[in-house]
């Protein structure tokens, strides 16, 4: 069984992520604090945005409300934040 990483409810995590949309599957690796972030969804339109919010809460067990893309909603490079608001 694989261990799912965690955000303690009180916590605020900041990770740098890389993001390649179009991808064959969904897929996080975790190197350090940056992220390389895999979605199937297209970069149109915020799918692979929304796609990056909703795989990186699944991940960390939080809910997508408390994922935030901080810096580079327009880019593959990004700055999230991940814990409550």
């Amino acid at each position: 069984m694989r261990k799912r990483a965690g955000v303690k409810p009180e916590e605020v995590v900041y990770y740098d992520a890389i993001v390649c949309p179009n991808a064959p599957s969904d897929n996080i690796v975790v190197n350090g604090k940056t992220l390389r972030i895999e979605v199937t969804e297209k970069p149109e339109r915020g799918a692979a945005n929304r796609g990056v919010v909703r795989l990186v809460a699944k991940t960390f067990g939080v809910n997508a409300t408390d994922v935030e893309i901080v810096r580079g909603s327009r880019g593959k490079r990004k700055l999230l934040r991940i814990g409550k608001r």
